[in-house]
Parts: structure tokens; C-alpha cells; sequence
């Protein structure tokens, strides 16, 4: 049988996980925010380099956007930028 004391204890305990798992949830779901938002800038950036860097050769395109054979390519970089824990 529980003393008083050991009753709050365990209650304390208790309210003391629930509040540290929220916290923890919360937490996760900014990091999953950030990672979004620092893949989409390091796409953006990797298209941005190739439409600059194909403009530079001379392949550019006249509505700026790059073709759709060159997007694989950076795809592949940006995944093998995030393998090597590279920032954008």
C-alpha cells in the first residue's frame, strides 16, 4: 500500500513524462519544419547554380526554367548533399 507521499511522487512523476513527451512532439514536428524548409532551399539553390551554370555555356532556355533531363541531376545532388550532412 502507497504512502501519501509515495501517491504524489508517482503522480508528479507521471505528469512530469506526460508534459516532457508533449515537449518532446513538439520539438519533432519544428525539426521536420526546418528539414522541409532546408531541403526546399537547397533545391531551389541547386536549380538556381544549373539554370545559372547553363546560361553561363550557353543552353539556357528562354523561359529560364531548365530542362526536364537536367532535373534528375540535381536531385541526385541534393540527396548525396544531404547522404554527406551538408548544409544549404
Amino acid at each position: 500500500m502507497q504512502t501519501g507521499a509515495q501517491r504524489q511522487a508517482v503522480d508528479l512523476d507521471s505528469a512530469v513524462t506526460a508534459a516532457l513527451e508533449a515537449a518532446v512532439g513538439r520539438v519533432s514536428e519544428r525539426v521536420k519544419g526546418v528539414l522541409l524548409m532546408a531541403r526546399l532551399a537547397t533545391a531551389v539553390h541547386l536549380r538556381r547554380a544549373a539554370e545559372t551554370e547553363a546560361a553561363r555555356i550557353g543552353h539556357g532556355r528562354t523561359s529560364g526554367s531548365l530542362s526536364p533531363a537536367a532535373a534528375p541531376a540535381g536531385q541526385d545532388a541534393a540527396a548525396g548533399l544531404m547522404r554527406q550532412g551538408g548544409r544549404p
